[in-house]
């Protein structure tokens, strides 16, 4: 992996704490390999692609929260 990569990837992470340990290593390993696989190299590359990690996470958490909501409201309705 390169340094970019990593560096990417690291704050990512630090921007995903307030996700579950799972989650979050599910959502790490997945840009991770992501990004791997694409042969980005560029910090600019990934960022046009992704946006900068705090954007990424905010999207992310953003996801996480809609689909917590929906499964709590399916579980309410099923009460």
């Amino acid at each position: 992996m390169t340094k970019v990569i990593a560096d990417y990837i690291a704050e990512l992470e630090q921007n995903l704490v307030d996700l579950p340990e799972k989650d979050r290593e599910d959502v790490v390993e997945f840009y991770r390999e992501f990004l791997l696989d694409g042969d980005f190299v560029r910090r600019s590359t990934i960022e046009a692609e992704l946006g900068t990690p705090k954007q990424l996470a905010i999207n992310i958490l953003a996801d996480y929260s809609t689909k917590d909501d929906s499964f709590s409201t399916c579980q309410n309705r099923n009460s």
